[in-house]
């Protein structure tokens, strides 16, 4: 390095052990006996004896270690001192390395045999030159101070490359300056003062990095400054812009994840080694409940929290518990090992999942106990999902979610959509749409409705498609039932109006027939015209009396019967009606409830069905009626609708015939329909439909072919007790009358021909056309008006409204209504109100004048 090294050759030994002993590395050179402290502590040599020679090697040797040196001539150890070394190690201690070269024993003691005065500077020389070398090569920055003015100022003796490239200088030009003016930067400031104090002070110091800052860049510096024997100071000098870097970062970082951990809404805490909370941020107080000081040294434990696998419940002083999310972490921290535990308040989180966990099970009961079956489809028509009726159609869910609808729902299946597919229509145009489906379901052709519902993302496009399920099949049948009824109102209403208008034909034919009879006389050739005249109008009588019982606008007198009694009765003419090849069964339930009903009507019930039940059996065989009392729960009325829960007596007659098809059963009750091509009128079953439903009753047909048929009427029970028999009056026709009768009757010829009626019995007769008409007549009339005599359907004002006004003027004045069918005016469902007299048209003279003497004196 020159110079300052050489200026005082007799301390050069003192001069390189300061600089070796200051050196922060380990450092030996071969065949020196000057190794600084750090290599000796290296090699375990405490007592800072010479080492000489070459640096030991190291050999690991299991708990000790052995040590082997090699001199200048490759000597080894002895196993003497081998032995010895390996002594030392036991108790603790540095081996002791005695000298292996003449030459380390010259240079401890200067008076040995090679002692003249060349040989010593030779010799110092090659060490100085060794040193120099090591120095030399040292990345660190070395330097040499010579104290001035009293330590004020040092003067720079040597410094290495390494130390003046931290000045960004060359040694050449920083020996012989001041310190002070080579550093004038305030870190050189400082650094001189540290120089200073070291000087005062003496021995070795290690100073914290300073900054050294000037026009050619920023360092850091750190010092390790030593006074050495002479008054020197011995600087060993580093770099570490570096390190102060990383540390600042380090600091920043510490900062600012210190800033983190406070300004995170999740608790942090630390734990130590014990589990206990050595650190927490404010979140942490705040799930916990308490300051944070409180927090400090409690065990992450009972009575903190409750620990549940991820989770942990937190008890609060207050007595309210939180949850927590943990999540758990190892780190270093302050020179100790400890856990980070990160705690996220999942209280309102898991309050609202168990919100709509609810309402998800209540959402999902509420479909599974709606009676449509609903499915969630993907964009490939595959089941994402079921509720509990589409697994009472189709199965379990495993067998349906992920399969393709049109394989899983239809029967039988297919890849393809089907055609008129809502659901593709759905995912086409994002509309509701519906279709149907049939399908077999437990032996039974079953039809649903089928209605396909989007389901869109935020960007309204369709993701998924809600498919319903609705089972019609009841409805269609109820659909048709309707329209069959419907039909059959219509046809009875039709033939209501038709019985009205012919009963009046009918009247005048039978009455002009019996006025040409009484003008003949006997034997007259022309009576036999009359009779056949006569035949012909009660046969149409007949036809006309049954389209007034489908239309229910026959009149009725209901009594209170029990069928049993009314079958029993019938026995005996049944049997004759239906021939010997037919066996008769009578299944009569005992203890039958009692019916409201018209005995007349029921009876031509019983015929109608007798002979339909006969004439379905050609070639003989069984007929059955019963009775049975039959209790009508809400599950069977809507299986037979309009049919309402209740209790009902059953009459049933059933035939081993040869049945009916579907198409013929749909049609049985309607007039004029019949399977009876040559014989047949088809106002038979027509006729028990009609009577049926005006005495508030049903009737069902129970058929296939080849297997024969059941008609079961239902008849709503009462609690009354039954009528014993029925009341058979018969009142004398008086050949002649007396009194005033108010004739209203809109058709002319049946109004001329009753007024002829009543006149020729004695009657005096004021005839109207109508209600207004008769009003008038009333009104002009001087004296009493005995009796009213109205048709009860006319036009503008009807009979029932007449009366009402005439007898509000004359309450005295008795009413006869007639009619060709049963008008709701004059009765509620079929029966005629209290207090009403009627004669059905067509009457004949008997039958008018009977009830007109009748209401004359207050009878019937």
């Amino acid at each position: 390095m020159g110079g300052p090294w050489s200026r005082k050759p007799s301390s050069l030994t003192a001069v390189v052990r300061g600089a070796i002993s200051a050196l922060g590395s380990g450092i030996s050179l071969p065949g020196a006996r000057l190794p600084n402290p750090n290599a000796c502590a290296a090699f375990r040599d405490r007592r800072q004896r010479p080492c000489g020679g070459w640096p030991p090697i190291v050999y690991p040797g299991g708990k000790k270690n052995r040590y082997r040196r090699t001199g200048r001539k490759g000597g080894s150890v002895s196993d003497e001192q081998a032995g010895k070394q390996r002594t030392d190690e036991d108790d603790g201690s540095a081996p002791e390395i005695p000298p292996s070269s003449p030459m380390d024993a010259r240079l401890e003691r200067p008076g040995g045999r090679a002692g003249d005065a060349a040989g010593k500077r030779e010799e110092h020389q090659r060490t100085e030159a060794r040193y120099r070398a090591a120095i030399g090569a040292l990345t660190l920055g070395v330097a040499l101070f010579e104290a001035v003015e009293g330590g004020e100022e040092f003067i720079i003796l040597d410094v290495n490359r390494a130390g003046a490239e931290l000045v960004h200088a060359t040694p050449e030009a920083l020996i012989g300056r001041a310190l002070r003016h080579v550093l004038s930067s305030p870190g050189g400031q400082e650094l001189h003062a540290l120089a200073r104090k070291t000087y005062q002070a003496g021995g070795s110091h290690d100073f914290p990095p300073v900054h050294h800052e000037d026009s050619r860049g920023s360092i850091w510096i750190s010092a390790r400054l030593t006074r050495l024997e002479g008054g020197e100071i011995l600087g060993v000098f580093e770099d570490v812009t570096d390190i102060q870097e990383s540390r600042r970062k380090l600091a920043t970082a510490e900062a600012w994840f210190g800033r983190a951990a406070e300004d995170n809404p999740d608790a942090i805490i630390a734990l130590d080694g014990a589990h206990r909370v050595i650190y927490g941020n404010q979140a942490a107080a705040k799930l916990f409940g308490r300051p944070l000081n409180a927090l400090m040294g409690e065990p992450f434990g009972h009575p903190l929290v409750y620990r549940s696998g991820t989770e942990v419940d937190i008890f609060r002083p207050d007595g309210t518990t939180r949850t927590g999310e943990v999540r758990t972490s190892k780190t270093l921290w302050k020179q100790q090992e400890v856990t980070v535990v990160t705690l996220r308040d999942v209280t309102a989180l898991k309050e609202a999942q168990a919100r709509l966990a609810a309402s998800e099970r209540k959402l999902k009961s509420i479909l599974d106990h709606v009676h449509f079956g609903i499915a969630l489809l993907d964009r490939d028509y595959r089941v994402l999902e079921v509720n509990r009726q589409m697994t009472d159609w189709f199965g379990q869910p495993d067998t349906m979610v992920g399969q393709i609808c049109s394989v899983r729902f239809r029967d039988p299946g297919h890849e393809m959509p089907c055609e008129g597919c809502p659901v593709a229509a759905t995912l086409s145009d994002g509309q509701l749409h519906q279709s149907t489906m049939e399908r077999w379901m437990t032996g039974k052709p079953t039809t649903f409705r089928v209605l396909s519902s989007p389901v869109k993302d935020e960007n309204g496009e369709v993701t998924s498609v809600i498919e319903i399920l609705e089972d019609i099949t009841e409805t269609r049948l109820l659909e048709a039932q309707l329209r069959q009824a419907q039909k059959m109102e219509a046809v009875g209403r039709l033939a209501g109006g038709v019985a009205h208008d012919f009963n009046n034909l009918l009247t005048i034919i039978g009455a002009h027939a019996d006025f040409i009879e009484s003008a003949l006389p006997q034997g007259d050739r022309v009576l036999e015209d009359l009779d056949q005249i006569r035949r012909a109008s009660d046969r149409a009588t007949s036809l006309t009396r049954q389209l007034l019982a489908f239309s229910r606008r026959q009149p009725m007198r209901p009594t209170v019967l029990n069928l049993n009694s009314v079958l029993e009765e019938m026995g005996r003419m049944v049997t004759r009606v239906i021939g010997e090849d037919i066996r008769v069964e009578f299944r009569l339930t005992p203890a039958l409830w009692p019916v409201e009903a018209d005995q007349a009507q029921i009876e031509q019930v019983v015929m109608n069905l007798v002979v339909n039940a006969r004439d379905a059996m050609p070639s003989g065989g069984r007929m059955v009626l019963e009775t049975a009392n039959v209790t009508v729960d809400e599950a069977q009325a809507r299986r037979r609708p309009p049919m309402p829960p209740g209790r009902f007596v059953l009459l049933a007659v059933s035939d081993t015939g040869c049945g009916m098809d579907a198409e013929t059963r749909g049609r049985v009750f309607e007039p004029f329909f019949t399977t009876k091509k040559e014989s047949g009128t088809g106002l038979g079953l027509s006729t028990v439909y009609g009577i049926v439903k005006q005495n508030r009753g049903f009737v069902w047909v129970d058929s296939d072919p080849g297997r024969g048929s059941e008609f079961q009427v239902y008849l709503p029970a009462v609690d009354k007790e039954v009528t014993t028999s029925r009341e058979m009056t018969t009142q004398p026709v008086s050949n002649h009358g007396g009194g005033t009768i108010l004739l209203a009757e809109d058709d002319d010829l049946v109004r001329r021909l009753a007024k002829r009626i009543m006149e020729r019995a004695g009657y005096r007769v004021l005839e109207a056309s109508s209600g207004e008409d008769a009003l008038s007549v009333a009104a002009d009339h001087d004296g009493p008006i005995h009796l009213l005599v109205t048709d009860v359907v006319m036009p503008g004002m009807n009979g029932r409204e007449l009366a009402e006004r005439l007898c509000a003027s004359m309450p005295d004045m008795e009413v006869l209504f007639t009619s060709g069918y049963t008008a709701d005016m004059i009765a509620q469902q079929g029966a005629l109100d209290p207090g009403i007299r009627l004669v059905e048209k067509p009457f004949d003279r008997k039958g008018l004048l009977k009830a007109i003497e009748s209401a004359l004196h207050g009878r019937g």
